[in-house]
């Protein structure tokens, strides 16, 4: 299983997931049945470079949805709420956006 596809699980489950070096942290971590368990074991040094790339991406994303709002004569306001959006995406989810944005995000 690909990490993007055990992303959608752990956001199926109502979970989230971040890196924090080398440990995955699952929120609310009561919700990790052991299948999943087995799965995050069984691919946790993917899912880690996963989510660290994720991460390093969401200031590309801001940069990009930001020049967006630049064309379009968008607030202030409307500016912070584009970087509240942009870091609420899912992870799994935010290169998709990425590409978006820099296809001029119409």
């Amino acid at each position: 299983m690909s990490p993007v596809e055990i992303c959608r699980a752990i956001y199926a489950a109502g979970m989230t997931v971040r890196a924090d070096g080398a440990e995955l942290v699952l929120k609310p971590a009561d919700r990790l049945t052991p299948p999943l368990r087995e799965l995050l074991v069984a691919h946790k040094p993917e899912l880690i470079k996963f989510l660290r790339d994720a991460e390093h991406t969401a200031a590309e994303l801001i940069e990009a949805a930001l020049r967006v709002c630049d064309q379009f004569g968008d607030s202030e306001d409307a500016r912070r709420q584009m970087r509240t959006e942009c870091l609420r995406t899912p992870l799994h989810m935010r290169t998709d956006l990425l590409d978006h944005f820099k296809r001029g995000g119409a």
